[in-house]
């Protein structure tokens, strides 16, 4: 169970968790720096991203990914796998022309996560 201090949210479904931040990218695609709460993100390969949560969720029920480049660029960011069985772990994959491409340095990601708590039953 996440163990963090949380403010109250209006919600219908019972312990939902929200986390919140932006990645920017340097060169190659790596991680320059981050601004996150309860989680970090890792290059694992080309326009690949590991997010890694610092505590166990039992469901990720809303992510949103949002990508801002310097110039205009058409890409997206793409949800490869849910959250992993250890409720720890998702993984994304940044695309251009539908293909696996490193963003651009000074490219940034916004990061919202909508979670469930792992106390909770459906």
């Amino acid at each position: 169970m996440a163990s963090r201090t949380y403010y109250p949210m209006q919600a219908l479904d019972k312990e939902v968790k929200a986390l919140f931040g932006k990645v920017v990218f340097g060169a190659v695609g790596a991680v320059s720096s981050q601004t996150s709460y309860g989680f970090t993100v890792t290059r694992t390969g080309t326009g690949a991203y590991t997010i890694t949560l610092a505590d166990k969720y039992k469901e990720l029920l809303a992510p949103r990914f949002t990508i801002g480049h310097a110039t205009e660029v058409d890409t997206q960011v793409q949800l490869v796998t849910d959250l992993s069985a250890a409720g720890t772990v998702i993984t994304v994959l940044h695309k251009s022309g539908g293909a696996a491409a490193d963003p651009a340095s000074g490219s940034f990601l916004f990061i919202a996560l909508m979670l469930k708590n792992t106390n909770q039953t459906p």
